[in-house]
């Protein structure tokens, strides 16, 4: 059989003139096979449709598709067209006489490809550094392939009678996570690096001024790095990062204008609240609530800082928290997850907390979620509490709590003993927002 590739296909004209167009340069959501017939199909339906209503029936059909193609997230859908590249450079090296479509093969011959495919993705030969992958990045591989027959309107490959991923493949898969090495979990950041970054705050420097003011607001509203900073791919994401409209500054019960003169915010201003427009879990339109603290860490003056900074130069109540307008271009430049991996790494090196068994090393942007969350663990905050103010769907934070306890506690109390209650006077409004 001649080998058929799947790799390049878009959007599909229709002599008639509907097209089901894909979003440039991202893989499509379906492969040709399916693509095609869809086309056909609603081009069949469309000729059933009266005259005066088919231009109106076509829109529909453009629309559910491009609503179907968007209902992965980017990196979700690259990462599929990723492995399936993979898998048909996969076939084509080693097995060319076969077909990257599984359909038509017996369940042994099946197996047997799946299998070898899996044993090639966890020796690394798919990567030019050849390093042996983690058993999830071998599910992934799998699973791509999976998805994509699946979209293809193809059976699974990979299930067995039932519907369920044969148990052969189950058992490879359980062999290669035994051999995995254990997981190495970011530090969580303790507060004194918190300091050190309000006390440093390079007052002729925007671009820092932002990075250190960000680090403190992750750091007391414990959030994902991708709901303040840039990422590099930024289409069909859950997360929507936080922007002017969606930050609220209070003064008690009352609203304050964002717009005042800074030192009236600073001084005026008791609480600021943070709507969440989407999560990475998908939860939406959640707020998170802190009260101010009055002192040199105190997350509220960095909130109006970036706000302060941010209506300077735009009235765009769109523009993300995380912009700053850097020399006399007036040129908006974004915080990334480098910046502040950065900034939290030099902090480190800085402070020589090696002493406490923190490096570098150890230290990435999650350290200051989950420094935040370890801060409240100290303070004595039960974990359910810490649960719903991290907004975690799982009890997996406590891995991260319960380890590094362990392993540099002793040294930490007298250093993060005031952070602690700081914020576990913030806990009932939170709770109230959280609830109401």
């Amino acid at each position: 059989m001649p080998f058929h590739n799947y790799t390049h296909y878009g959007g599909i004209q229709h002599p008639r003139g509907l097209c089901i167009t894909q979003t440039p340069h991202r893989p499509p959501c379906f492969s040709h096979r399916l693509h095609l017939l869809l086309s056909t199909a609603t081009e069949q339906l469309v000729d059933t449709v009266p005259p005066a209503k088919r231009n109106a029936a076509k829109a529909l059909f453009v629309a559910a598709t491009t609503a179907t193609s968007h209902g992965v997230i980017a990196a979700t859908e690259s990462e599929r067209f990723r492995f399936w590249t993979h898998w048909q450079n996969f076939l084509q090296n080693t097995f060319p006489m076969h077909q990257p479509i599984l359909s038509n093969y017996p369940l042994p011959t099946r197996l047997a490809l799946l299998g070898a495919f899996a044993a090639f993705i966890r020796a690394g030969q798919h990567q030019p550094a050849n390093k042996q992958v983690s058993a999830q990045t071998v599910l992934l591989a799998l699973c791509a392939i999976s998805q994509t027959h699946m979209l293809d309107g193809q059976p699974d490959p990979l299930a067995d009678e039932k519907g369920q991923r044969h148990i052969l493949l189950r058992r490879q898969i359980e062999n290669y996570r035994r051999h995995d090495p254990p997981p190495k979990r970011k530090l969580a950041l303790p507060n004194i690096a918190i300091e050190y970054l309000n006390v440093t705050r390079a007052d002729n420097n925007p671009r820092y001024q932002a990075i250190h003011d960000l680090c403190t607001i992750a750091w007391f509203y414990l959030l994902r790095v991708g709901e303040y900073t840039q990422t590099t791919q930024t289409a069909r994401q859950r997360k929507i990062q936080f922007r002017l409209k969606d930050v609220t500054l209070w003064n008690h019960t009352q609203v304050l204008h964002s717009t005042l003169p800074l030192q009236t915010l600073l001084s005026q201003c008791t609480a600021a609240t943070l709507r969440i427009s989407n999560q990475k879990n998908g939860r939406r339109n959640q707020v998170i609530h802190q009260e101010a603290t009055r002192d040199v860490t105190c997350p509220i003056a960095a909130i109006i800082r970036r706000v302060h900074h941010i209506l300077q130069h735009t009235s765009d109540l769109t523009t993300m928290l995380g912009t700053c307008f850097p020399g006399h271009k007036q040129v908006a430049k974004q915080v990334t997850i480098t910046d502040i991996t950065t900034a939290l790494k030099n902090t480190v090196q800085v402070l020589g907390l090696s002493r406490y068994n923190i490096t570098p090393a150890d230290i990435s942007s999650h350290s200051l979620r989950a420094g935040g969350a370890m801060a409240l663990h100290l303070g004595g905050v039960p974990a359910h509490t810490i649960k719903i103010l991290v907004r975690w769907s799982s009890d997996t934070f406590l891995l991260y709590i319960q380890e590094q306890i362990t392993g540099f506690s002793a040294g930490l109390p007298t250093q993060m003993s005031s952070t602690p209650l700081t914020l576990n006077a913030a806990i009932k409004p939170t709770l109230r927002l959280l609830t109401s």
